[in-house]
């Protein structure tokens, strides 16, 4: 995955608001995603297929948004 791939992913979301939490892209995580509450950000693996990313790039935003609960 690339960053241009993350960016028009996160830009599809409906309610998003930028700047609300810091994107990052890592290759050192073994999930698709994760959302750090304590420093607003959000963690999208590298190795996430193109074809679940905006998925899961929705369900971390969700997290972020308090619709979905640890």
């Amino acid at each position: 995955m690339r960053h241009v791939n993350l960016v028009s992913a996160v830009n599809s979301l409906p309610n998003y608001f930028p700047g609300v939490v810091h994107w990052r892209i890592s290759t050192s995580w073994k999930h698709y995603g994760t959302t750090d509450w304590d420093t607003n950000t959000i963690t999208i693996s590298a190795f996430t297929p193109l074809s679940l990313l905006y998925s899961v790039v929705a369900h971390e935003w969700s997290h972020e948004q308090g619709l979905v609960r640890r």
